[in-house]
């Protein structure tokens, strides 16, 4: 992989996990405004979706941490801020797919139709 493409591929598996955790917040306050009405109450599939997501993001930024790391060390661009990008994302995807998970967890609880 390319240095340019690494740091683009750093970059998108850094944004990938705030995204989805803000997608899937999003989508959960409309699933509930319509879920009342119809009387169904599963957002089990839109967790599922979101949190893998997430976890694509980690991946991505794995295999470019891994893509710079491995550059010759007489390569002329061995970046330093696209490798802290790269580890950053790794822990954002983690930690974004388990606030996903928590907020889930939240509608095992409460169905958001409470009154």
């Amino acid at each position: 992989m390319s240095a340019s493409r690494s740091s683009l591929v750093a970059w998108s598996g850094f944004a990938m996990g705030p995204f989805a955790w803000g997608a899937s917040t999003q989508a959960n306050y409309t699933w509930v405004t319509l879920s009342c009405d119809a009387g169904v109450s599963s957002t089990t599939l839109l967790t599922l979706v979101f949190a893998l997501i997430s976890l694509t993001g980690a991946c991505l930024s794995w295999r470019a941490l891994r893509s710079l790391q491995s550059a010759p060390a007489e390569a002329p661009y061995k970046p330093r801020t696209e490798r802290f990008v790269a580890g950053l994302g790794i822990g954002m995807g983690f930690l974004f797919a388990l606030a996903i998970l928590f907020q889930f967890a939240a509608t095992l609880i409460f169905t958001g139709c409470e009154r």
